[in-house]
């Protein structure tokens, strides 16, 4: 299996971070655990990056979604995809409005409407992961 480079994740994290979380021997991110396993969703989330990083409608402090990534992933793709997905349908679209201060996931333009929105990503509860550990 090739390494995929993972140009706009190495931009966001660092060479550094992504050599140990996603290609190191034993990965404990979940980005590096599906990496080993060949899953798409490390190329996925470089894609997501990619469009966040690079689009003029969306603005973010990119050091606090590096913070997110690397301690919430699964929370953090459901933000990232939801951002993409404005940002496609014409939405103008700011990470983390309020930051530092606690608030919203994001603040969405439409014209002359403003729109705050705050993401849940729904999981099995601790019941469930343990008896999907078996």
């Amino acid at each position: 299996m090739t390494k995929p480079h993972l140009t706009f994740l190495r931009q966001l994290m660092g060479d550094k971070w992504v050599d140990a979380n996603v290609f190191g021997e034993k990965p404990t991110h979940l980005l590096g655990q599906h990496q080993q396993r060949g899953h798409i969703w490390v190329s996925y989330t470089d894609e997501l990056l990619k469009t966040i990083l690079t689009s003029a409608k969306i603005k973010l402090d990119s050091g606090v979604l590096a913070k997110k990534l690397a301690a919430e992933y699964v929370s953090t793709l459901a933000e990232m995809e939801l951002a993409v997905f404005l940002e496609q349908q014409g939405f103008s679209v700011t990470f983390e409005p309020t930051a530092p201060a606690k608030g919203p996931d994001f603040r969405a333009d439409w014209e002359e409407a403003l729109y705050f929105l705050e993401v849940r990503a729904l999981r099995d509860s601790e019941e469930d992961e343990r008896f999907n550990s078996i």
